[in-house]
């Protein structure tokens, strides 16, 4: 468990999700349609929200991929 095959899937979501936020591909999804003032305390709890989700994501799938690659 956590061993090679999940740091590798970890790091490499990690890059695509890096790549894609500073490409701007999410930035309405981001913003919800409104925009904050930076620092603002509902600006800070919606980052930190999407800070758990990409967190969340970026660990499921890493751990998914090694289990299915230790089954076969």
């Amino acid at each position: 468990m956590l061993g090679p095959v999940f740091l590798l899937v970890a790091l490499v979501l990690y890059v695509i999700l890096v790549v894609v936020l500073k490409s701007g591909v999410l930035d309405s999804l981001i913003q919800g349609g409104r925009t904050w003032e930076r620092g603002s305390t509902a600006a800070r709890i919606r980052a930190f929200g999407f800070t758990i989700v990409a967190v969340l994501s970026i660990m499921g799938t890493a751990l998914g991929v090694e289990a299915i690659v230790e089954a076969i």
